[in-house]
């Protein structure tokens, strides 16, 4: 319910009130009137707003697609902020596969982990062996979140996106600023 004030003195009023139990001006609209009017008049002055995010700024989410909102929309903050996110997977999905492929590599030169026999990892589990293969667990465990990190966010910023008009921010990274989310033209 929305509140109703006197026009004349101020005094809130009772609902669907004729008359200002204050001062005695009669009212102007009833309660229904009112909330008419008033849901009316906000609705006519709210702009537009979409429903979703630009597809340019859904697809800045899947790595190496960061350049897709710069490209439609350079100077709008919103994708602005879709390709710094998308910038920000891009680089720690390639960081990710880098320390993948070279810590993988060490691993294997130092004797820690073997790569090689990954499917016998799986395979040939048994009970006298498990205690040698712990080590290569431990680190699969370690790694994966790690390597998933990207990946799923780029999923979650992709669907967020189809049904959002906020840019999903990647969490604990996405407040790195990269690409200023605003830009600043030189007028002469």
């Amino acid at each position: 319910m929305i509140p109703f004030y006197c026009t004349q003195c101020g005094t809130k009023q009772k609902d669907g009130a004729a008359y200002c139990h204050a001062c005695g001006v009669p009212s102007e609209y009833s309660s229904h009137t009112r909330w008419y009017a008033y849901h009316y008049e906000v609705a006519a002055n709210t702009p537009a707003r979409p429903k979703h995010l630009p597809f340019s700024c859904i697809l800045a989410y899947i790595p190496t697609l960061f350049w897709l909102p710069l490209a439609t929309n350079p100077q709008d903050k919103t994708h602005r902020i879709c390709a710094n996110q998308g910038l920000l997977l891009t680089i720690t999905s390639v960081i990710f596969g880098l320390g993948l492929v070279l810590g993988g590599t060490y691993l294997h030169q130092a004797g820690i982990v073997d790569f090689t026999t990954i499917e016998q990892f799986y395979t040939d589990w048994t009970y006298t062996n498990w205690v040698e293969r712990l080590p290569t667990a431990w680190v699969y465990m370690a790694v994966m979140p790690f390597a998933l990190f990207a990946p799923i966010n780029s999923i979650c910023g992709f669907f967020n996106g189809m049904a959002s008009e906020i840019p999903y921010r990647i969490p604990l990274i996405g407040r790195i600023r990269l690409i200023k989310e605003e830009s600043h033209d030189t007028k002469a």
